[in-house]
């Protein structure tokens, strides 16, 4: 199931309303664009026009991702990528006539947890406990999560230092 931000609002304060579950053995990429894609034909056909959620939020599968970001952007993952690494980086506006695709809570802070608690997670220095430094990962996260920049992210990341 993924959840789009769609209804009454804009942008990030829009309500998050589910419009699309589908039920199919088959969870490719390829097979989530096209039912997304009868989403769209029919959400036009209705309406007349096609909106564009702010906010599609699903679990981890790179699956819903990949279908979400080729059926709404019309773009590769590296494309994807790379544009909001840019737009983070130099501070620009979301470009309004693409989605941003985002991991549910609970997922990220375990996608986080799991990636600093990992064997193959390398640190220089032997004498910090890999539980703490999860924990402190997960603080992190939670602060870049909340500001409104990456420069005012990391601000507040230095300090903690």
């Amino acid at each position: 199931m993924m959840s789009m931000s769609s209804g009454s609002g804009s942008g990030p304060d829009a309500p998050i309303i589910n419009i699309f579950e589908v039920i199919t053995n088959d969870l490719t990429a390829s097979n989530l664009e096209h039912y997304l894609c009868i989403l769209r034909n029919e959400e036009k056909r209705i309406y007349g026009f096609n909106t564009i959620p702010f906010l599609i939020n699903a679990d981890c599968g790179r699956n819903i991702l990949l279908a979400c970001i080729h059926a709404y952007n019309n773009e590769s993952y590296t494309e994807y990528i790379r544009r909001m690494l840019n737009d983070l980086y130099n501070q620009k506006e979301h470009d309004k006539s693409k989605v941003i695709i985002g991991w549910c809570y609970g997922h990220s802070i375990r996608a986080v947890y799991q990636y600093v608690k990992d064997k193959k997670f390398v640190m220089s220095c032997k004498c910090c406990d890999k539980k703490l430094l999860s924990k402190f990962a997960i603080k992190i996260w939670n602060n870049v999560r909340i500001q409104e920049t990456l420069c005012n992210a990391e601000t507040k990341a230095r300090l903690w230092h």
